[in-house]
């Protein structure tokens, strides 16, 4: 596979820890809403770009209220459609959510839209349900036409342990029509 990841001429992320935005930036050209399940910041750095955001902020939520509350199957069952959807760092408190959050996800994406997923690897020390390996995201998202997924290791930058050395993974992929 052909990588996607051209280096220059893209929009300015604010968030540190979405350099992988400003790697797929130009993908987002023509999008007008977006669907995030994790920090406020990455909500904040795609509403300073023009899109109009929801934010599911996964940390907020009492113990595996994904599960039990309404949030994430009401919005399913009402049928919103996103151009972008984006979960970044998912903390699982079991595998029962993390099972919800991944089935529920192509049904939030426009046919065209993408899905942008950026977490730990199962290689991350104690990452647990919370990692992620590019075989997996391959077979739960098979109806996507990956355009990039990786598995590497990054330092963060301003605002986190620069010192920890990370094991992440980044999926791309845009819905079929």
């Amino acid at each position: 596979m052909k990588s996607l990841r051209p280096e220059s001429a893209l929009p300015r992320i604010s968030n540190g820890n979405l350099g992988f935005l400003r790697k797929f930036g130009f993908l987002m050209k023509g999008a007008a809403n977006a669907l995030v399940l994790g920090e406020e910041a990455v909500a904040h750095s795609l509403r300073d770009m023009g899109l109009s955001v929801d934010l599911l902020n996964m940390r907020e939520m009492k113990p595996c209220s994904l599960v039990r509350d309404d949030s994430l199957q009401a919005m399913s069952s009402r049928g919103a459609e996103y151009d972008l959807v984006l979960l970044v760092f998912p903390e699982f408190e079991s595998d029962a959510q993390r099972h919800l959050v991944l089935q529920s996800l192509p049904g939030f994406v426009r046919g065209g839209g993408l899905l942008m997923i950026h977490g730990l690897s199962q290689r991350h020390q104690g990452a647990g349900e919370n990692g992620f390996s590019t075989a997996d995201l391959h077979a739960r998202f098979a109806l996507f036409d990956v355009l990039d997924v990786a598995d590497y290791d990054d330092v963060f930058g301003p605002g986190y342990n620069s010192d920890v050395l990370y094991a992440v993974v980044d999926f791309v992929g845009r819905k079929m029509s």
